[in-house]
């Protein structure tokens, strides 16, 4: 990865809530953009699948990248739902490289 440059990218991330209530949602998102730099973060937002009558929102920051193979990173994340129905659901995994 470069120190710093113009170029941007961004990550995709997916998976499985945690389960809450007896269901957990699903989630297939793209993280917000952030400039080839070492020691970065990015913004993930998004909504759920719906579930029993109801989706999730949420909005958090992942950890510093991870160096991988060939120059590409990715990132850890683990965050937490906003409040439907009376519950909330973690989220948790990590990026797919750089895009």
């Amino acid at each position: 990865m470069r120190n710093c440059g113009y170029s941007c990218h961004v990550h995709r991330f997916s998976g499985c809530t945690t389960v809450c209530k007896c269901h957990s949602h699903y989630y297939n998102c793209i993280s917000d953009t952030n400039e080839n730099c070492r020691c970065h973060k990015h913004c993930l937002y998004g909504k759920t699948d719906s579930a029993c009558g109801h989706c999730h929102e949420f909005k958090f920051l992942t950890c510093f990248d991870i160096p991988i193979w060939g120059g590409r990173h990715i990132h850890y994340y683990c965050g937490i739902t906003k409040k439907e129905k009376g519950h909330r659901h973690y989220i948790m995994g990590y990026t797919l490289k750089d895009c």
